[in-house]
């Protein structure tokens, strides 16, 4: 089971009184979830700054899951922008 996966199926299987306590002491699944809006927000800041590009002979191959993972992850080659280049 993925943590998507887990997310629901603890969100329906734990009572809500606990759901809020956790929200309100700021642990959990709750405190995953933000944590991972937070690093999309830094990502699509800083990832302007530079170049990606699939590496040489890495295969890009789905994870069967209801959201999109890859198999083994993406390998790339990341290159820092030249001033130029925008």
């Amino acid at each position: 089971m993925d943590e998507a996966e887990a997310v629901l199926f603890y969100r329906h299987v734990t009572p809500i009184a606990w759901l809020r306590l956790q929200t309100y002491l700021n642990i959990g699944h709750h405190k995953k979830m933000t944590k991972a809006q937070q690093m999309k927000a830094v990502v699509a800041a800083v990832l302007p700054r530079f170049r990606v590009e699939v590496a040489a002979g890495a295969v890009v191959r789905p994870k069967l899951s209801i959201i999109l993972h890859m198999k083994d992850g993406l390998k790339v080659r990341v290159y820092k922008r030249q001033d130029d280049a925008r």
